[in-house]
């Protein structure tokens, strides 16, 4: 299995982000290409957790929360 990215590496082989880290402190993405400098600056990007992109839509009862809601909006000329 080759993967193109350490992103894809991490979430195609459910590698924590500490993990990553040591394997790029050993020099461990060399094969795939990114200097230790460049792995570990693309290991910044990463977290273990979603990222929270519809937390104000998942309301208990199902309606919206204030803030997911657009305040209406009126263009004049």
């Amino acid at each position: 299995m080759t993967f193109a990215t350490i992103e894809e590496v991490g979430r195609r082989a459910d590698i924590p982000v500490a993990m990553l880290w040591h394997m790029a402190a050993a020099d461990g993405f060399d094969g795939m290409g990114p200097s230790r400098r460049e792995a570990n600056r693309a290991i910044k990007a990463l977290r273990d957790e979603a990222l929270p992109l519809f937390a104000a839509a998942d309301d208990q009862a199902g309606e919206l929360r204030p803030e997911a809601l657009d305040p209406a909006s009126c263009l004049h000329r």
